[in-house]
């Protein structure tokens, strides 16, 4: 299937050259760049825009500590028209020799349990990440084989895909980053990227590794967060396609979805969860 493709990067650390050399390269899709926000408003704000917008078919999503390729993306969305899948995500590196993938999915009432320990719930060990000489030796197959977990590196979502499993928080926490009225009241949406795995699963939505697209996870970056400083979100055209007139239209959306997403969490709000304390 071909379609159009909405690139969103949520961005909240000191921006890093090398990461947003490759980011501003990949010119051939429009970017979605939403800076400074705490998770959950970020990705209302993006998936906000992408269901309002008619054009889009796909959401790609990366991060802000992922160096990657230029033309990775457009690899994404070649593989894409060939295979349709739901899902086609790249991978990368956690820590040393790992992984961040897990391909068998966690035990439900071990993850139901750990969202309720203190913060973080899980520690490294008991993701069990996989190997990463075992993805590139082919060991759960190449160039493509099926997930459970990846972190979200660099991911192609169909939009009737999202719509089914939107972005959601797994669970919340109280700190300083916590910039909304409902953020400093409930806490703020954490862990998304477990969440979206356990919904995928749930909903029986395959997720698809190519092997052959890996980013590299440059460090810990927790000290380099800017969240709350100068927020803001920028729209960038990939070519002369939009009139001026669809460009003040597509400003005049991200103002209101901005203020949606300000005011609440509609779509990344879990509302399973009990209240936690700070």
């Amino acid at each position: 299937m071909s379609g159009k493709a909405l690139f969103f990067i949520p961005a909240a650390k000191e921006p890093m050259p090398a990461v947003w050399n490759w980011i501003n390269s990949t010119d051939y899709v429009d970017k979605l760049i939403v800076r400074n926000f705490q998770k959950g408003i970020a990705a209302e704000i993006a998936m906000q825009f992408f269901f309002q917008r008619d054009e889009y078919d796909y959401l790609v999503v990366t991060t802000d500590d992922l160096l990657g390729h230029q033309f990775q993306v457009r690899h994404l969305l070649a593989v894409e028209k060939e295979y349709d899948y739901p899902i086609l995500t790249g991978w990368c590196n956690h820590v040393d020799l790992w992984a961040s993938l897990r391909v068998e999915p966690l035990n439900p009432d071990f993850l139901e349990a750990a969202r309720y320990r203190p913060f973080p719930g899980l520690v490294f060990e008991e993701y069990d990440f996989t190997l990463s000489r075992d993805i590139v030796t082919g060991a759960f197959g190449f160039p493509f084989f099926k997930t459970w977990f990846t972190g979200i590196p660099l991911t192609l979502i169909k939009k009737e895909t999202l719509k089914r499993v939107p972005f959601r928080e797994w669970r919340r926490r109280k700190d300083d980053f916590c910039m909304t009225p409902q953020a400093k009241e409930e806490g703020r949406g954490v862990m998304f990227d477990l969440q979206w795995a356990m919904d995928c699963a749930e909903e029986k939505i395959p997720i698809t590794v190519d092997a052959r697209i890996f980013l590299l996870h440059v460090f810990k970056t927790g000290a380099a967060m800017q969240v709350g400083k100068d927020p803001r979100v920028k729209f960038i055209q990939a070519n002369e396609e939009y009139t001026q007139e669809e460009l003040a239209e597509t400003e005049a959306l991200l103002v209101e979805v901005v203020a949606s997403a300000w005011k609440e969490r509609k779509l990344t709000r879990n509302s399973s969860l009990r209240d936690e304390e700070a």
